[in-house]
This record gives structure tokens, C-alpha cells and sequence, in this order.
């Protein structure tokens, strides 16, 4: 006679369709969380065998005269230091000791290089100046501050109007006062009387005082051939427009014995 036990009393299908899932359900969730454990190891050891990649390359690029040959040239680059352990700031430091260079943007580029932009001045004008008894060329940006010249080449310099006349209370800091105004005049020159702006000999700022009203703001421009003309450099456009008329109406004959012309007053005066 066959033993009863709790074995061998009939099952209930149903009851056995819920434990198979109950089964099915806590391996599934054990097995995914070994994956995501496994994938998670995964990901962090990779971080960390690429943080301990050593600099190998470097990505440079500028907005002007600039070069990647300029930079390892001139800069001390950690070379084959582990990439996270390289200072960026002292990078950037180094390259923003130079007058030329307005900002720099470095970054970590995985697995084993850095990438440096550089933002350079735009200059629009030049000037020789005498420093510890040499005389020496700088370049003038758009915001009067001075920066010593890197990469320009001689045509460039060439084009450039050259600033005659500073003198030492218009210098702040390494920064023309005021020059902003006098980088709008040059710009707006070059744009509505461009056969002037090329007879450029040297634009003066003797007579140029950023300490009076803006409206007594004066310029003095000196051609190649020897006329001067003395232009307001608030209202250029206005000046110029007169400058064009009193040329269109003066006989040819005139115009070469013509030694000044002064359009900063309200009437202009010609003198020969």
C-alpha cells in the first residue's frame, strides 16, 4: 500500500503556472542586474585605462596669424604626461603671455590628445615706438591696445595705416585711449573713400584729445605727396561726403598746388 505524503497529492495546474513565473522572474531580475553589474565594470575600467593615456597629440587651431609650428616652437608642451594629469590652465597661461592672443580654449580630447583654439587681436593700424632706445613696430586692435606682431608678413604690414603722434597721456595700461572711435573712422575711410585710404602716409593724433567732448575729436591725415587733411572723427561720413564734393568741383590745376584741407570746421578751409 502506497505511502501518503504531501508529494504525492495532486497539484494544481494553475498553481504550478504561477510558481514556473515567480522562478522565471526572480532569475531574470538577477540575471539583469549581473549584466548591468558586468557592463557598469566595464565602462569604468575603460574610463580609467583611457584617463591614464599619455598626451600624444595636439589639435591647434587659431583665428589668425597663429601656427601649430609657432606653438611647439614657443610653448613647453607635457608631452607623454597621462592626459588628466596634464594642467590646462598652466597651457593657457603660457600662450596668453603673448600680446597677440585675446583667449584661448583647451580641452581634453580622450583617449590621449588636447585641443587648443586660439583668438587673436585683429589689428587696424600699426605705429613705431621707441622702447629702451629701440625703435620698435607693434600693431594697434580695434580697442587701442598694442600687441607685439607674430606671423605678419610684410604686405600685410604694408596695408596697415600707420599712427603717428602718440603721445604719453594717451597711452593707459599699453592701450590708446579712446582708440575705438579711431579704429570706427579708419573702417568707415576705407569703406566710402578707399583711393584715400590707400594714400595713407600716417594718421596723427597730435591734435587728438580724448580728455575734451567727442565732438572736438579731431584727426590729422597725412597723404603721400604732402596734402594734410584735419577730419572730426564723430561725424566721418559727413566729412567725407564734403571731401568727395570739394574734389569733384576743384580744377584739376588746383588740386596738385592744394597743401590743407580742414573739413573739422563748419565751413572748410583749402589752403594752397
Amino acid at each position: 500500500m502506497a505511502t501518503n505524503s504531501w508529494q504525492n497529492l495532486p497539484q494544481d495546474p494553475q498553481f504550478n503556472k504561477q510558481r514556473f513565473k515567480r522562478k522565471l522572474l526572480f532569475y531574470g531580475f538577477f540575471g539583469l542586474v549581473g549584466i548591468v553589474i558586468i557592463g557598469l565594470g566595464a565602462y569604468f575600467f575603460k574610463t580609467i585605462d583611457r584617463s591614464a593615456q599619455r598626451l600624444e597629440q595636439i589639435k591647434f587651431s587659431s583665428d589668425g596669424m597663429l601656427t601649430e609650428a609657432w606653438l611647439q616652437k614657443t610653448i613647453p608642451l607635457p608631452w607623454k604626461e597621462q592626459l588628466m594629469e596634464v594642467d590646462l590652465a598652466k597651457i593657457q597661461r603660457e600662450i596668453l603671455q603673448y600680446s597677440q592672443v585675446e583667449s584661448v580654449e583647451i580641452m581634453r580630447e580622450f583617449p590621449a590628445c588636447i585641443t587648443i583654439h586660439i583668438c587673436e587681436k585683429k589689428p587696424c593700424a600699426k605705429v613705431l615706438l621707441s622702447q629702451k632706445g629701440k625703435r620698435k613696430l607693434l600693431l594697434i586692435a580695434s580697442d587701442g591696445e598694442l600687441f607685439v606682431p607674430i606671423g605678419y608678413t610684410r604686405s600685410i604690414f604694408a596695408s596697415l595705416p600707420s599712427i603717428s603722434g602718440l603721445r604719453k597721456d594717451l597711452l593707459e595700461q599699453k592701450r590708446i585711449i579712446k582708440f575705438e572711435a579711431i579704429a570706427q573712422f579708419i573702417k568707415q575711410l576705407q569703406a566710402e573713400i578707399p583711393d584715400i585710404y590707400d594714400r595713407i602716409s600716417s594718421l596723427s593724433l597730435k591734435q587728438f584729445d580724448p580728455f575734451l567732448e567727442e565732438k572736438w575729436w579731431i584727426l590729422e591725415l597725412h597723404l603721400k605727396g604732402g596734402l594734410i587733411a584735419i577730419l572730426p572723427i564723430l561725424n566721418a561720413s559727413e566729412a567725407f561726403s564734403k571731401w568727395k564734393l570739394i574734389f569733384k568741383d576743384l580744377p584739376q590745376g588746383q588740386k596738385a598746388f592744394l597743401k590743407k584741407i580742414d573739413l573739422s570746421l563748419t565751413h572748410p578751409t583749402l589752403t594752397f
